[in-house]
């Protein structure tokens, strides 16, 4: 995707949910990240119009997100808590795929990512949210807020591909990004000592 050809990303995904349905489709784990990648390239082919799936391409994504919200109201917490996390960033893909992505939407994708400590897509979902803010014309203190958050994550976490994308549409709205300082080095530093 962040070489600019969705629709190839379309396809890899088609792919994996064709090995998955040979026999592991009922791993959320493995499932619920491929379904947002599927929904999200489509979003991005409809963004940088590239050509889009076909409707019974994006119906079979969606598909797997339905039942795999079905099947994961069984299973334990943590597993129902990630799934509706991921639900929730499937169904802000498709809005914003629709053209009519929803901040308030996004904004409670960034909730459920951070309160389950996974700041990548929390950061992502920031991205998306100040993007749809900044498609209002109404909002741009809570967007440009949202874009420094996310490019201070990212560059802590050396997301180069995500933090190209943020300060794009941060140069694109006239929003300075704050200056984050290197990258952080302790993760490398703990891995370190502990091996």
């Amino acid at each position: 995707m962040f070489r600019g050809v969705p629709d190839h990303a379309v396809d890899h995904v088609l792919t994996g949910l064709d090995v998955l349905e040979e026999g592991a489709a009922d791993d959320v784990w493995l499932l619920a990240p491929l379904v947002w990648h599927g929904l999200r390239a489509y979003a991005e082919t409809v963004r940088l119009d590239r050509p889009r799936p076909t409707e019974a391409q994006i119906a079979r994504m969606q598909e797997h997100m339905v039942a795999m919200q079905e099947r994961a109201r069984g299973a334990g917490r943590l597993v129902r808590d990630i799934v509706t996390a991921f639900v929730l960033t499937c169904d802000a893909e498709s809005s914003r795929a629709a053209g009519e992505s929803d901040p308030e939407l996004w904004a409670e994708v960034v909730r459920q990512w951070e309160r389950h400590l996974q700041p990548y897509p929390a950061a992502y979902a920031r991205l998306r949210c100040a993007e749809a803010l900044l498609a209002r014309r109404t909002r741009n203190r809570p967007a440009a807020d949202a874009l420094a958050q996310a490019y201070e994550v990212v560059t802590r976490l050396r997301a180069e591909p995500l933090r190209g994308e943020i300060a794009d549409l941060a140069r694109r709205a006239r929003i300075p990004l704050p200056d984050p300082g290197p990258p952080a080095t302790e993760g490398a530093e703990r891995a370190d000592a502990v091996a």
